[in-house]
């Protein structure tokens, strides 16, 4: 099955027509991955007997306002070979919620810091697509990576294999929001950077490395990963409150170089939830 186009059109709350877009050719191959693939690799959008594929979308509109109310997204495919085909599907109408993200503070200090891995359609966080326990979520949806650059651009100065060359290694981690800690982990070795080897093996326990998971209320939770061994200042059931240091940043689990990552979800667990947006 080769699938041609994309439509996506938006109905406001009158039921009036008041959003289209149609991406193909190039562009629909940047947003489209089998399930087997390398998602964050552009390919072909074709589907093989018996496959099945996603096609990440990332809209944006100027406001709660100006967004449409519900969402119908319409494929084209054709069928080379006998019989041939071509075909356009229309899904079912998808509600778009209104809900407000939640608000925050930002989880370090200072200035330059860089975020290689945030919020985009392409970003490896936001394809990174998790079938676990019966349901299929994408944690890291929202997710950001922080790397600190100096003042040559760079993120490290000196021996590039030492943590401590890195610019954010050691930085203090704050507290986002007021909330209490549902979990953390620590005690897992820090890797050497950009060395291609993990200190320990990845598994869904340790992927986040030595990390703390924030219970903001309301079903959604905070995680900081990737900090420094022996460097957590909260334990399970402390209430912290907003700007509370936390922990140091490290590069530990599943990190090739110094960063924070930190995503809002509503898992308990670093995979186990759906991301969600908050500003």
């Amino acid at each position: 099955i080769n699938l041609r186009s994309l439509s996506i059109a938006g109905t406001d709350a009158a039921g009036r027509s008041d959003f289209a877009r149609i991406v193909g050719g190039a562009a629909l191959k940047k947003m489209y991955s089998s399930i087997r693939a390398a998602m964050h690799h552009p390919q072909d959008p074709v589907l093989k007997s018996g496959e099945a594929g996603i096609i990440f979308v990332f809209l944006d509109f100027p406001s709660v306002e100006k967004s449409p109310t519900t969402l119908a997204n319409r494929v084209e495919v054709t069928q080379e070979g006998k019989p041939a085909f071509h075909q356009t599907l229309t899904t079912a109408a998808i509600e778009v919620r209104h809900a407000a993200p939640i608000e925050i503070g930002a989880p370090l200090r200072g200035s330059d810091w860089w975020t290689p891995n945030g919020p985009s359609n392409d970003c490896a966080h936001r394809r990174a697509v998790i079938a676990l326990n019966d349901l299929v979520v994408i944690p890291e949806r929202f997710a950001i990576d922080w790397i600190k650059l100096g003042s040559d651009g760079q993120s490290y100065h000196g021996d590039k294999s030492k943590n401590s060359s890195y610019y954010a290694y050691g930085v203090d981690i704050h507290a986002a929001t007021d909330g209490r800690v549902k979990s953390v982990m620590d005690g897992i070795p820090e890797n050497v950077p950009n060395s291609g080897r993990m200190a320990t093996t990845i598994d869904m326990k340790n992927i986040a490395g030595n990390n703390v998971i924030e219970d903001l209320g309301g079903g959604r939770y905070a995680m900081y990963g990737h900090l420094i061994p022996g460097s957590l200042r909260v334990k399970p059931g402390d209430h912290v409150i907003k700007g509370q240091v936390i922990g140091r940043l490290g590069n530990s689990g599943n990190s090739s170089e110094p960063h924070l990552h930190f995503q809002i979800s509503t898992g308990t667990l670093p995979l186990d939830g759906e991301g969600v947006p908050f500003e």
